[in-house]
């Protein structure tokens, strides 16, 4: 009796610690192209880029990015490299055929809610159309990539570490950059999650079954 009350406790314990790390690692998953939140294929939920004033932010100012879509749509336009980039980086092949773009020439612009603290950005593009759609990625005010555009069938995913946030929302602007005033940039996909804690590399629910394991095979 005492042994199984031990068993319960030591497994309420790492729930609450795995459920409270999961919590810490909220991440905002953003995705061009789509006009509502969309699930991958691992239950993760994108919300639609082209949506202003939502619970986790939105996009910033009077026009409203539009979509384009790939033809076809499921993304086979991409190169055998680019496809073996996007299924090695945990993502779904369907996310690199719709993106947003903008008629704005200032670009797009999100304000997404994370709080304060240290952020990591994921930035997700492809490009199906005509290469050099170059832009300036613009964070927290501060350039971060002078991005020069995937090339033809290309994916591309940059990530940008360590971003400070201290007024409550990271500022994110996809900006025309002036080395290609004609070409309006397209985006993807955007995440940002707390500093170090990968949404990719973390999976919570795998976590909580190696840990019941171990409990049962110790005891």
């Amino acid at each position: 009796m005492r042994k199984s009350k031990f068993v319960l406790i030591s497994f309420l314990f790492i729930l609450f610690v795995i459920l409270s790390d999961s919590f810490a690692q909220e991440t905002i998953r953003v995705r061009g192209g789509i006009w509502i939140d969309w699930a991958d294929s691992k239950g993760r939920i994108w919300h639609s880029g082209h949506k202003a004033d939502q619970e986790w932010g939105g996009y910033v100012g009077k026009v409203r990015p539009g979509i384009v879509v790939s033809n076809p749509a499921n993304g086979d336009v991409l190169k055998a490299e680019s496809k073996k980039l996007v299924a090695e980086s945990g993502y779904d092949l369907e996310i690199f055929s719709r993106g947003g773009n903008s008629a704005d020439p200032e670009g797009i612009k999100y304000s997404l809610k994370t709080g304060n603290g240290r952020f990591d950005f994921n930035y997700l593009s492809a490009e199906h159309w005509d290469p050099g759609r170059c832009c300036d990625l613009v964070v927290e005010n501060k350039i971060v990539k002078h991005f020069p555009g995937p090339k033809e069938a290309e994916a591309v995913i940059l990530t940008f570490e360590k971003i400070k946030v201290t007024g409550g929302t990271m500022e994110i602007h996809i900006k025309r950059s002036e080395k290609c005033k004609m070409r309006s940039p397209i985006f993807m996909g955007i995440e940002v999650y707390p500093s170090g804690k990968n949404p990719r590399s973390v999976d919570a629910q795998k976590k909580l079954a190696a840990a019941w394991g171990r409990i049962k095979y110790n005891h």
